[in-house]
């Protein structure tokens, strides 16, 4: 479990680095696809952390 949270993480920071050192010529509705599914991602890992505080 913790290894899926730290490569949910690594896909996060990834993809704000992609955005930010602009690896890619992304349009807006890109980005704005890279920007939700991040959240996204770091949302299930919120919770994935929180269930595992639980156990």
């Amino acid at each position: 479990m913790i290894a899926v949270m730290v490569v949910n993480v690594a896909w996060v920071a990834a993809s704000a680095e992609m955005l930010i050192a602009g690896w890619f010529p992304v349009s807006g509705l890109g980005t704005a696809f890279v920007v939700v599914q991040a959240a996204v991602v770091a949302g299930f890992t919120g919770l994935q952390f929180a269930g595992l505080r639980k156990a």
